[in-house]
């Protein structure tokens, strides 16, 4: 019956209240994600999935940085499979020799993304067709090509910058 009236005086006011999802997750995950909200709380800022959020909010209560969490990972796995869908169907025209030109045009036609995205889905489509057809050992598998592109977006490392500290590093003394 409250729902009834408040269809008919606040329309609107329904269409902006959040859906709720009712989970149940393990004690070990439980435990992780109050570890997790108490460390929250040490910065001012957490960075997770190329999204910003205030440490002092996550840290209110293990539901505000499981929603924080879940919400920041769904759209980061929405975008991954996206790619990744990308990449497969980029890999299988390159099987058929498709040129640069055709790809971007095939890109283009499922989705508006910026040339230098389609250039970069491109080109790890190439080195993938290059690795399934060469049996490649130095190919990076895609957990640790994964991996590394997270490292290097999270702390803001420059393209080459890795090795030019390595070999600072490396000088003596």
């Amino acid at each position: 019956m409250l729902l009834f009236v408040l269809k008919k005086l606040h329309p609107k006011l329904l269409q902006t209240l959040d859906s709720q999802i009712n989970i149940r997750i393990s004690t070990i995950t439980m435990q992780l994600i109050s570890e997790l909200r108490k460390k929250t709380s040490k910065f001012s800022t957490i960075n997770f999935l190329g999204t910003s959020y205030p440490g002092t909010i996550l840290s209110k209560s293990d539901t505000t940085l499981t929603r924080f969490l879940l919400e920041t990972s769904l759209r980061a796995f929405r975008i991954d499979l996206e790619n990744e869908i990308l990449i497969k169907e980029l890999v299988n025209l390159l099987t058929q020799e498709a040129s640069l030109e055709s790809m971007q045009n095939y890109i283009s036609s499922k989705s508006q993304l910026s040339h230098e995205l389609q250039l970069t889905l491109i080109a790890i489509a190439y080195r993938r067709h290059l690795a399934t057809n060469k049996n490649d050992k130095n190919c990076i598998d895609d957990e640790s090509m994964y991996r590394l592109h997270r490292l290097k977006t999270q702390y803001n490392f420059a393209k080459d910058e890795v090795p030019e500290l390595l070999s600072k590093l490396a000088k003596p003394k």
